[in-house]
């Protein structure tokens, strides 16, 4: 099922939606709306900002990620350094099982659900971010 999700300017909460609804809007202040077109998924252009860019990250928790690594790390004297084998085989497996989800650079917007991401679109980029990081 291919999902929106964004986060409110106005209300900052993090609303979710079906990409077959016509109309996307928050769903707790209804200030931002928008209207979805299913020929914006060529992603040439984000539906809700009109950006050009996008990129693909996988669909993980980084903090959950964060804090296998500092259990691995907490573990590293008692175990003589088997805990980070362990923390890499299990980084390993999420890695290939994870699903990919694509974001916008400009309001990041994540486009959840697609199985094969067209290879226009490239892994995080530092500096394509600083272009359109909101000071």
């Amino acid at each position: 099922m291919l999902t929106l999700s964004k986060k409110c300017d106005s209300c900052n909460n993090v609303y979710n939606s079906k990409v077959s609804s016509k109309t996307i809007k928050c769903d707790k202040c209804k200030k931002e709306r928008f209207f979805f077109h299913s020929k914006n998924l060529i992603f040439e252009r984000c539906s809700f900002c009109n950006c050009k860019e996008f990129y693909k990250r996988k669909d993980f928790n980084q903090k959950l990620g964060c804090l296998f690594v500092l259990i691995g790390s907490l573990l590293l004297p008692f175990t003589y350094g088997i805990s980070l084998v362990f923390v890499l085989i299990i980084d390993m497996i999420f890695y290939k099982y994870v699903d990919e989800v694509i974001v916008c650079y400009k309001c990041k917007m994540e486009f959840r659900g697609f199985k094969k991401i067209s290879k226009s679109i490239k892994l995080f980029d530092h500096h394509t971010a600083e272009l359109y990081d909101k000071y």
